[in-house]
């Protein structure tokens, strides 16, 4: 879930005024994410080819211990929510064994960035439920693609912020901390509904 009144705070601030930066990123990046390690690739190769700005914010193992370091894991949760709000696009990846982080709830909840992600692999349940291609975020699925979804969103407004506006919609409705706690509750009261014994323990 996520805390949509934080990191929704600057929704619908678009504009280069509020929005320098073409595509952030932030996460550890090192060989045990080969995934990432393309896309910081392919993300600077564009900045020195076509003008791309991005921010990307990232660290390793080493450097989290750094007494001087100054990544963004240093920022609060309020100045991360802004950082996140000042990039019209967002690379965030699934992790070990495809789970879904809470950074692409926070993306999806900003209203003001569209959330690049990895497609999963065929007939692997990962986003099912949570949001949909094209319509919350878009997904990518090789290096080629992705390059291909960032230009033609960089340049494309009107489509960007139509999936970001849904995107905001379905975090408010679906991810937020208010939403998840009706869930769990209803869960938890069709079990106690039922009569002793008839669930295993």
């Amino acid at each position: 879930g996520v805390d949509v009144a934080l990191y929704g705070r600057h929704a619908g601030d678009f504009g280069p005024e509020h929005q320098p930066y073409d595509v952030g990123f932030t996460g550890a990046s090192n060989h045990k994410y080969p995934l990432r390690e393309s896309i910081l690739a392919t993300v600077r190769e564009m900045g020195a080819t076509s003008s791309l700005r991005s921010y990307l914010g990232t660290w390793s193992q080493t450097s989290l211990a750094a007494s001087h370091n100054r990544s963004w894991k240093a920022l609060s949760r309020t100045e991360y929510a802004a950082q996140i709000s000042r990039a019209k696009m967002w690379v965030s990846t699934t992790g070990p064994e495809n789970i879904v982080g809470t950074r692409y709830f926070e993306v999806l909840a900003s209203g003001t960035t569209l959330l690049l992600c990895n497609r999963p692999p065929p007939n692997a349940w990962v986003y099912e439920g949570l949001f949909d291609d094209g319509v919350h975020a878009v997904f990518f699925s090789s290096m080629d693609e992705l390059r291909e979804k960032i230009l033609y969103y960089r340049s494309n407004e009107p489509a960007r912020q139509r999936i970001v506006k849904a995107a905001y919609e379905r975090s408010r409705q679906m991810h937020s901390w208010e939403a998840r706690a009706k869930f769990i509750t209803a869960v938890a009261e069709v079990l106690l509904a039922k009569p002793p014994g008839a669930l295993p323990r």
